[in-house]
Formats: structure tokens, C-alpha cells, sequence
């Protein structure tokens, strides 16, 4: 179950963001709420009274929780560009202008932001089936050059492991819709490296053990250089 953020976590990022797996991009009614300096009770209200005159339909906003200072859920509103251009010009004054003009433009440059996206998670999908398959392939091999070892079974497991720590800083599994484009390329990479890595051993005549000691070495080197260039950015 997915854990819900506060209101400090929400109105703390930007003025539009992704939706969950970035199928879509959107508002919602607290950071509206936040940059107005309004209640949040006046920018549902609007929503509903938008919904009730026909300016926007159930199509264009969901509702959604977060966690209160006192730990209980709290309901508030998702919207997308059309719900939270209009409710936001429901609202009179200088400010509420120029907060419509800001969201207009953050949606205009969240949607290039949401199409390349799209474009890395397509060409990372395509390298990681790749990869998935060679290494499918030097598991095999191990397990008949080593069948008494479990090497095989989880060479997987330990690839994949060190790859997202080079990327992301752990060996934790982590969902590819919760990536940024910037991961995803970088993940596309890494995975091609080794694809050709691993192709390259196996044709020169490498035993699957050696090949996958020098694959895994080569991530873990690949992380150690990683950390020694962030101890030197932070002194």
C-alpha cells in the first residue's frame, strides 16, 4: 500500500508534477490552495461549483489523500491542466493571475518532460529485454559449469542489484515509472554495457564464473567511482 504524503511533502514540489506510473501530468487543489494563500476549502469549493455549472467534468479531476498533523487522511483534489487552469482563473487579483500564467507555462514543459519520459521507458524497455535475455543466458551457462552452485539461479538477482545501485545509490528494486528520464537513459546504458560485456566473454571463450565476476566487479567499480565523485563534490 502506498504511503500517503503530508501537506508539507505536497505543496513542497512543483507546481505541476507527474501522476503515479507518469501516465499523465497534474495539479491538485492544495498547492492551488498554497500558492493563492487561500484555504484549502475555498479552492474545493470552486472545484465543486466548477463541476456543478459544466466548466469541468469528473473526467478532469480525482480525488486523493494525504496525511493530516494529527496522522488522519485528509481528502483533496488531482486535476489536470483544464480543472486547474480553471479553477485557478475562479479566482480574482493580481496574484491569482500570475499564479495562471506560471501553471500554464508548467504544464506546457511538464508535457516535453512527460513525452521524453516516454521515449527514454520505451528504449530502456527494449535494452533491458535484451539484457534480461543474455544474462538468462549466463545463468544457464553457470549452472551447467557449476551445478552444485546457486550462482546461476541468482546472477540475475545480483546483476540487476548493482546496476540500480550504480544508478540510484541502492540495490533496492525500484518500479522503472518511478524513475526520472534521466535515470531511465542512464539504466539503458549501464544495461547495454553489460549486455556487451557478458556477449563479448562468452565469445572469446570466458567460463560463465569469470565472466560473471568481471560483469559484477565492473558495476561495483562503477559505484565505487560514483561515491569517491560525491565525497569530492561534498568537500
Amino acid at each position: 500500500m502506498m504511503t500517503l504524503l503530508t501537506k508539507d511533502q505536497i505543496v513542497g514540489k512543483n507546481l505541476v508534477t507527474f501522476t503515479p506510473s507518469h501516465k499523465s501530468i497534474a495539479s491538485n487543489t492544495l498547492i492551488i490552495a498554497n500558492e493563492l494563500g487561500r484555504r484549502h476549502g475555498d479552492v474545493t469549493k470552486k472545484v465543486t461549483y466548477l463541476l456543478k455549472n459544466g466548466r469541468i467534468d469528473r473526467r478532469d479531476f480525482s480525488s486523493i489523500y494525504y496525511k493530516d498533523s494529527y496522522n488522519r487522511d485528509q481528502k483533496y483534489y488531482q486535476l489536470n491542466e483544464k480543472a486547474t487552469l480553471q479553477t485557478v482563473m475562479g479566482f480574482t487579483g493580481l496574484q491569482a493571475e500570475k499564479l495562471h500564467e506560471r501553471i500554464a507555462i508548467a504544464f506546457i514543459l511538464m508535457r516535453d518532460n512527460l513525452e521524453g519520459w516516454e521515449s527514454g521507458r520505451i528504449t530502456s524497455k527494449s535494452s533491458t529485454k535484451l539484457a534480461n535475455k543474455v544474462i538468462q543466458q549466463l545463468g544457464e551457462d553457470l549452472k551447467a559449469e557449476l551445478p552444485l552452485s546457486r550462482k546461476g539461479s541468482f546472477v540475475y538477482k545480483h546483476i540487476q542489484e548493482q546496476i540500480n545501485n550504480v544508478i540510484l545509490g541502492s540495490c533496492k528494486s525500484v518500479e522503472r515509472s518511478e524513475l526520472s528520464s534521466s535515470q531511465l537513459h542512464r539504466i539503458t546504458v549501464l544495461e547495454s554495457v553489460v549486455t556487451l560485456n557478458i556477449s563479448v566473454l562468452r565469445s572469446n571463450g570466458v567460463s560463465a564464473e569469470k565472466t560473471r565476476e568481471r560483469v559484477i566487479e565492473d558495476l561495483k567499480k562503477r559505484n565505487r567511482v560514483n561515491n569517491s565523485k560525491a565525497v569530492v563534490h561534498e568537500g
